[in-house]
């Protein structure tokens, strides 16, 4: 990809992480500087929409880099020189996510040369990163369900609606899924975020539901 691309570290003591020739702006990191020591709780990553040789339709852009973007994460070892540095991937949908898991998966077995900074196969990897919901791809929901399962949405979704975009999501997108427990709803609708963010959360609200009793026959 033609350019320099940074990182943006939340939560890093000053001077830690600055990035002296990107304007002296804390918390900035050039991925092709691999020398530096960096632990921090959260980060963002998403794709450049000013960049050369951007997707067209639009709505094929954000997804597209954050493939990108994971998958040069990834074959850096990256995942590894920062183990206590927490990714959330935003705005790019979910339908991307097991194709890549599978694809990646398939070449590091092919060829591990490609990737001699991984411990573990990246499937591994992606299942421990932070995805946001939006736009949640909803037009067969079989695909969906499955996704769901793959990425460990329980955990690892947060809900994110985009307002005011044309294109937005309500809450109903998360609450109107049948194939989710009703604890998962509540992590992916705001206990993930709070998990995530280190935000404080009111003790009634913490109260885990009781798993729905498995039907009976008849």
């Amino acid at each position: 990809m033609p350019g320099n691309a940074f990182i943006k570290f939340a939560e890093i003591p000053d001077g830690e992480s600055t990035h002296e020739t990107h304007n002296g702006s804390k918390g900035w990191m050039e991925i092709s500087d691999w020398s530096w020591d960096i632990e921090a709780d959260t980060s963002f990553l998403k794709g450049a929409g000013a960049s050369v040789g951007k997707p067209q339709p639009g709505s094929l852009s954000f997804s597209h880099y954050c493939l990108i973007h994971l998958t040069n994460w990834l074959f850096n070892g990256l995942p590894d020189r920062f183990p206590k540095l927490k990714l959330m991937w935003v705005e790019g949908g979910l339908a991307w996510i097991p194709y890549l898991m599978q694809r990646l998966d398939h070449e590091v077995l092919m060829r591990p040369s490609e990737a001699p900074g991984l411990k573990r196969k990246p499937s591994e990897y992606i299942r421990e990163m932070y995805f946001t919901s939006q736009p949640l791809e909803r037009s067969n929901m079989q695909i969906l369900q499955a996704t769901m399962e793959t990425i460990n949405a329980d955990t690892q979704l947060l809900f994110a609606s985009d307002w005011p975009h044309w294109d937005f999501d309500l809450p109903a997108s998360i609450t109107n899924l049948a194939f989710l427990s009703e604890q998962a709803k509540r992590n992916i609708l705001g206990l993930n975020a709070a998990r995530l963010f280190g935000l404080e959360v009111p003790g009634h609200k913490l109260v885990t539901l009781p798993a729905p009793e498995p039907a009976r026959a008849g």
